[in-house]
């Protein structure tokens, strides 16, 4: 353990964890701390780095691991990665420099809070989607890979113990219909692998199957761009996950006690 008080835990998530419209500093993830307080592991450190999985993603991993030394690692598969459609990745991809310019003009209008909250972009953007088509982020495999990889670094640095949060399933019912069907086969497909890795390597997974996923809330209430959650969605959400991440970290901290 990195300290006989308290513990270090690095973690791979997305940008629900920085801040943004609508959530308080005090109501990100990182920043609760009553089940630790009552949990028996002491001093919880948390170092939050948002991951996107980009060939570079294991490399940085591998360098977070060695600078903090932590003693778990939590690491969310994004399914925003390969399953949410984005009308400027696709026109990025299908018209190559020449969309480019487009392209970020609609991705900036897009993290835009002022735009990307309205009904109205709401609207535009789903009838886009549905007259124009729309592009994921990255292709199943390629999240795959480097999601492995990710692994494999965490692994050879014989120290901090992973936890896997993979696909989990999404409101699929906002999406055009004809695009319901392939969402599932890549969340299925992206599942299914990341499972059959850890389950050989003895690594804690929670996916499309688990219980885990199975008794998670549905329906917590969003802001308007429709991925992030509001300060009522994330109470609702921390209230059911921070336990369960909170017993991963004491059994952690059990075994590593026990192995002295």
């Amino acid at each position: 353990m990195s300290d006989a008080a308290g513990m270090k835990l690095l973690m791979l998530v997305n940008s629900s964890f920085l801040p943004r419209k609508g959530i308080k500093e005090s109501e990100l993830p990182q920043n609760r701390q009553e089940e630790v307080r009552e949990s028996g592991i002491g001093e919880l450190e948390r170092i939050v780095k948002i991951a996107w999985p980009t060939p570079k993603l294991p490399g940085l991993v591998e360098s977070w691991i060695e600078e903090s030394q932590p003693d778990a690692v939590v690491f969310m598969i994004n399914e925003f990665w390969f399953n949410y459609r984005s009308v400027p990745e696709l026109v990025s991809r299908k018209f190559g420099p020449l969309g480019k310019p487009i392209s970020r003009v609609g991705s900036w209008a897009g993290r835009n809070p002022r735009l990307a909250y309205s009904r109205a972009f709401q609207r535009a953007r789903q009838f886009t989607e549905e007259k124009v088509g729309a592009d994921a982020h990255f292709e199943p495999d390629e999240v795959i890979a480097v999601s492995l990889d990710v692994l494999r670094r965490i692994m050879r640095a014989e120290g901090p113990v992973p936890l896997v949060m993979g696909p989990m399933g999404g409101s699929d019912g906002q999406m055009p219909p004809r695009l319901r069907a392939e969402t599932e086969q890549r969340r299925v497909r992206v599942h299914h692998a990341l499972k059959q890795f850890c389950e050989a390597h003895h690594i804690e997974y929670w996916g499309l199957d688990s219980q885990v996923a199975k008794a998670r809330p549905t329906g917590v209430s969003k802001l308007a761009d429709g991925i992030h959650l509001d300060s009522a969605g994330m109470r609702t959400s921390l209230d059911y996950w921070a336990p369960l991440v909170v017993n991963f970290l004491k059994k952690v901290k059990d075994d590593a006690e026990q192995r002295r």
